[in-house]
């Protein structure tokens, strides 16, 4: 049924996945670096948890205990005889919660619970071989059993002498430590826990000890492959599992508990396909599916002298790394210590490969990183890293798992996405602007700004160090002129020249709410200025004393059109419209179509402060607060280094929009809609988690039949796929507004990917869009034309950046939620420089919040 080859499942998978409907715009293929990954057996790991439960004997009133394992199948109760003596041990610590027992081949039942020796070695038949995890207490399940505890401090103590003295077959299984120490493990044990860092087999032994981890190393390791390299353990020192392979097709026959000739009899069933995605769906695996893809990089850092270049597959492998990992893809990591560089290279195995998970490029934080390479720089080097890393079906380890790499990559279709339509004022009349059909760029100097902003009083600032008093004034009459043709008003207008900070600080303090402040000539003070100006909440503009001598030349007229449209959306003022494509018309918001859909988006992202050593951890130092910036002007200071938003945080911020909204609108809105970034496949639980919160928040304002559409969206570019074009015969990045729905995208739920900008350097990253709340109950029958709506609806949120002419990479609510979240870090860092001390998360927020602040709801960060 799967032999290699025999894609009977692949296809089924495949017919089940989204119906997209072909688009009426033409669709060509694009080549990707993108690899169908093809097995016969995948490897699919069952964890269990092993628990012990009451029931009450029906008529009888008598409570009977007895054993049940949790797993990819219902709740079963394991068929044994165990002892009265055994359960009251098992009572006595607290129902099983330090009392771990341990499964093997012989269907023997050991414990860690102080047993007699018969009961210890008494046989028990249970149904299956089971794996459990209670606590910090550690279970490996292979050939034989071995029982391992992980103490406080992180290091693995000895087996209990107890199961040393049973009769086992193999000492060096029972063993752990003996394991570690060999130079051959056994093949067949496999031992994943959860963690980050790449560490060499030698550390891993000095691990096992618990001297690494008395130091504050995190351990984490994934080597698989050659038996000197056998073990794979991934470690944070707190919990842990340990996992048996088992045979896809095996997990099958038995969830259906029928032959392979019977299942290839139901083949055809819909009903019975149904029920086996979502057998495998529930399953813990490490291959989400049996039809998956494999990314290359092409492109690897190395540092020499300080310095990082670009560096190809084939001149990282050297004649002994060759032989050692069989040509196995391998992660390099380049550690400095005192200027010297030590390189170490890791095996990469297919055995823990996901959908779309990138190749790793290093663990050395980037120093004077070289330039983008251009498309077809890239390309040859993803071609010679295909060649270079054996891949295919010889390969040693991909045959130990009926695994192998498609020598071609994918090739998916795509289709241009038409610009959405960009109006502006002209003489008075609303008029489309010109937009390329081919980079979607368009020129706004020439029009008057959609809303202009009023501003109180308009005060140009320069420092006298570096600018010349008639520099100013010429700076300052142009400045002016170009905000009069653009429709810009102001109270009074003036400039005046400073020469220290506390000059600038009065000034600023001395003005009024709706006054802007235009710095210039300010050499280091870009924090200090920003720091001042969510201070005092008076808006700055920060323009760099070369930008101020090209704009009296006349070669920075582009520039000043930009310094003009900044302050327009930081006053409050909006510079262009944007109308949708009729596709998305009842998601997209209009000032001036009626009929346009009302809706609220919110654009979210976290940004983290430095990491915190382990040292400075121990000895009662705190991470820096994080901060969640908001597409609707403002951040929220929160717990240091986590990435989850507390819910009461989501629930408070949904209540608030919503009142706003309301306020501003006099009604609710149709649709609620949240882009989120920086968020993870793993982390999509954590993101729905929130998104639940936040809509409590909104519900809490509103009345019970109050039933909005509710949208929750992920936009990331942490992936490594890319896809290239070929024009002339020559390979180049694809056009703006290319959309990639299909092959290398997401199966399970509505995925695609869009490029909406023109990449004039590098090769162009496409965002990933992953929808996980859409109005539909089940995300397998979302409809296409449901997708092609919010397909339309991301592409024309990346034209509302308004001051560039040009669509950026992401859309709008995105990065005007990252600009915010980083600037919020950068006032935080700032605020503790000129405090001397760490300020907590509501100190931060006191300081620093814009919300009820004339800061709120406009584009400060613009």
């Amino acid at each position: 049924l799967l032999s290699t080859g025999n894609f009977q499942m692949e296809s089924e998978f495949k017919n089940l996945q989204i119906n997209k409907t072909p688009s009426s715009t033409q669709k060509r293929p694009l080549e990707s670096n993108v690899y169908k990954v093809r097995t016969a057996e995948s490897c699919v790991v069952h964890r269990y948890i092993v628990k012990l439960e009451r029931s009450v004997v029906s008529g009888k009133g008598a409570v009977k205990k007895h054993l049940t394992t949790s797993g990819p199948d219902p709740l079963r109760i394991i068929k044994s005889s165990i002892t009265r003596a055994a359960i009251h041990h098992m009572l006595s610590v607290d129902e099983y919660k330090d009392g771990t027992f341990v499964y093997d081949l012989n269907d023997k039942l050991y414990s860690n619970v102080v047993l007699t020796d018969s009961e210890l070695t008494k046989e028990i038949p249970v149904s299956s071989l089971n794996v459990s995890t209670e606590e910090k207490r550690i279970v490996l399940h292979d050939s034989k059993s071995i029982f391992v505890t992980l103490k406080s401090d992180g290091g693995l103590s000895n087996i209990p002498s107890k199961i040393n003295s049973c009769d086992c077959e193999d000492n060096d299984i029972i063993n752990f430590y003996s394991s570690l120490l060999k130079s051959a493990a056994p093949t067949d044990k496999f031992i994943q826990l959860r963690g980050g860092k790449l560490f060499d087999i030698t550390t891993l032994k000095l691990i096992g000890y618990g001297i690494e981890r008395a130091k504050g190393v995190k351990l984490g390791t994934k080597l698989i492959g050659k038996e000197e390299l056998s073990i794979a353990v991934d470690v944070d020192g707190k919990e842990g599992s340990f996992y048996k392979p088992q045979s896809l097709l095996w997990s099958i026959l038995d969830y259906f508990e029928c032959s392979e000739d019977q299942l290839r009899r139901e083949f055809g069933n819909y009903n019975k396909m149904k029920k086996l995605e979502r057998f495998i769906r529930g399953t813990p695996a490490r291959l989400e599916t049996t039809d998956r893809v494999f990314t290359i990089s092409g492109l690897m850092w190395e540092g020499e002298e300080g310095r990082r270049y670009l560096l190809k597959w084939s001149q990282v492998r050297k004649s002994e790394d060759l032989s050692k990992y069989d040509n196995d893809p391998v992660v390099m990591e380049v550690n400095v210590n005192e200027g010297k560089f030590t390189y170490t290279y890791y095996p990469l195995s297919s055995l823990h490969l996901l959908p779309y998970t990138r190749v790793p490029l290093s663990k050395q934080d980037r120093i004077n990183p070289p330039k983008h390479p251009p498309a077809d720089v890239r390309y040859v080097s993803i071609k010679e890293a295909r060649a270079n890393i054996k891949i295919d079906h010889q390969n040693s380890n991909l045959k130990g798992f009926s695994t192998e790499i498609a020598t071609r990559p994918v090739y998916p279709m795509s289709e241009i996405l038409p610009a959405p339509t960009i109006s502006a004022p002209r003489n008075g009349q609303m008029s489309a602007l010109n937009v390329d059909p081919i980079k979607h760029h368009y020129d706004s100097n020439p029009f008057q700004f959609v809303v202009p902003a009023h501003i109180r009083r308009f005060q140009v600032v320069y420092d006298v160090r570096e600018i010349k008093e008639e520099e100013a004034r010429k700076f300052f009459d142009q400045i002016i002129e170009v905000c009069r043709q653009k429709g810009l008003t102001a109270d009074k207008a003036s400039f005046c020249g400073v020469g220290e900070e506390e000059e600038l600080k009065n000034g600023l303090k001395s003005l009024e709410a709706g006054s802007i402040v235009i710095a210039i000539g300010f050499k280091n003070d870009h924090d200090s200025l920003k720091f001042l100006e969510y201070k005092w909440k008076v808006v700055n503009q920060h323009v760099m004393k070369r930008s101020v001598l090209n704009i009296i030349k006349a070669s920075g007229k582009e520039t000043l059109h930009n310094i003009v449209k900044k302050i327009n959306e930081k006053c409050g003022g909006s510079n262009i419209e944007v109308q949708s494509p009729a596709e998305c018309a009842s998601l997209f918001p209009s000032r001036t179509d009626p009929n346009a859909g009302s809706s609220l988006i919110v654009g979210m992202d976290v940004c983290h402060g430095d990491p915190i050593s382990n040292y400075l951890l121990l000895r009662g130092f705190k991470p820096d607060p994080s901060i969640i910036g908001m597409y609707t002007g403002d951040f929220i200071p929160t717990q240091g280094r986590r990435e989850s938003v507390p819910d009461a945080v989501m629930s408070d911020h949904g209540k608030y929009l919503m009142e706003k909204f309301r306020l501003n609108h006099g009604r609710l809105p149709d649709n609620v809609i949240l882009v989120r970034d920086g968020v993870s496949k793993s982390q999509y639980d954590m993101a729905l988690s929130e998104f639940a919160a936040f809509m409590e928040g909104v519900r809490s304002v509103t009345s019970a039949d109050y039933s909005p559409r509710e949208m929750l969206i992920i936009v990331t570019k942490e992936h490594n796929i890319r896809l290239f074009d070929k024009v002339n015969g020559r390979i180049c990045n694809p056009m703006a507004g290319t959309l990639v729905d299909s092959e290398i995208v997401s199966p399970f739920r509505p995925e695609f990917l869009l490029i909406p900008h023109n990449a004039f350097a590098g090769t162009a990253k496409a965002i990933l869009v992953t929808v996980l709340k859409g109005g539909e109950k089940d995300l397998r029958k979302f409809p296409s034309d449901a997708l092609r709506e919010i397909e339309f609806f991301i592409h024309s949120l990346c034209f509302l950046h308004g001051i560039c002419d040009k669509p950026p990479g992401s859309p709008e609510p995105v990065s005007v939620a990252h600009d915010l979240a980083e600037r919020g870090m950068n006032l935080a860092k700032e605020l503790k420089f000129r405090t001397g001390e760490q300020l907590s998360v509501n100190e931060l927020e006191r300081e620093l919040r814009a919300r009820g602040t004339a800061f709120e709801g406009v584009k400060i960060t613009a």
